[in-house]
């Protein structure tokens, strides 16, 4: 995937989430997702169902499902950061290997949101696109 093609990503995502109040947050790293989706149970729901469609996904999958008392990005119709460019802290290969739904995996993707969410990298990698 090229910087064209995630900034196209980004900018359709950013457009339509504002457009029907989604936040989130998107890692990336070297072909890989991963996700994080906010708003309205439906909206949210119908929003992923759009994604699963989309060709251009394979092998989407809900890691966690839930209701929270606030969103951890609300102020970002989508935040993004691409790991090649930045180490995460507890970043193994997790993009790379396949996501497995053991505890580890979810104690990395709970890391890698947190330490975006607190603003390492925001600028550099929000900006870039």
């Amino acid at each position: 995937m090229t910087d064209v093609d995630l900034e196209q990503i980004l900018t359709a995502a950013r457009r339509n989430n504002r457009a029907i109040g989604v936040t989130g947050m998107l890692l990336y790293d070297e072909g890989s997702f991963i996700q994080a989706l906010e708003g309205d149970e439906d909206t949210v729901e119908a929003l992923f169902e759009r994604i699963e469609l989309d060709p251009r996904h394979h092998d989407a999958n809900v890691l966690m499902r839930g209701c929270a008392e606030r969103r951890d990005f609300p102020d970002w119709s989508m935040g993004f950061h691409d790991t090649s460019v930045g180490v995460l802290p507890g970043q193994n290969d997790f993009l790379r290997r396949g996501f497995s739904r053991d505890a580890m995996d979810l104690t990395v993707v709970h890391k890698a949101f947190e330490f975006f969410r607190e603003g390492h990298w925001r600028q550099a990698d929000v900006s870039r696109f």
